[in-house]
């Protein structure tokens, strides 16, 4: 019990973890999301997939959703960034989502060689 109230009260000095959405489910996409949920800075929200027999799945703990719900995922749960394993899929999601991500103050980035992104 002591240790709990000493754990929430140290949290709310913690800064806060920006969340971000992996795009693909391949294995790079996967090694991706498990690189950003050992990063305490980082919260992976969602996995973006296309796959219907994928949809509302788990992998990591973290739910597979379409890329037609990217938009208003990144409005309701204030995502900073989208980030893309492959530069084929970070050319798709450039192709049709760039601007509107920029206008809703999130940032699309290629992550190749399971490195983690800066957020700016």
């Amino acid at each position: 019990m002591v240790s709990r109230l000493i754990k929430r009260f140290f949290q709310k000095f913690r800064p806060a973890s920006a969340n971000v959405i992996v795009v693909g489910t391949d294995y790079p996409s996967y090694q991706l999301g498990s690189r950003i949920q050992a990063e305490s800075s980082l919260h992976l929200s969602f996995f973006m997939n296309e796959e219907p027999w994928h949809h509302r799945t788990f992998i990591l703990e973290t739910e597979l959703r379409y890329s037609s719900e990217l938009l208003s995922l990144v409005e309701k749960h204030q995502v900073k960034a989208v980030i893309c394993a492959s530069g084929a899929d970070f050319d798709i999601y450039q192709q049709r989502f760039a601007e509107s991500l920029t206008q809703r103050h999130c940032q699309l980035i290629l992550c190749e060689n399971n490195r983690l992104p800066a957020l700016s």
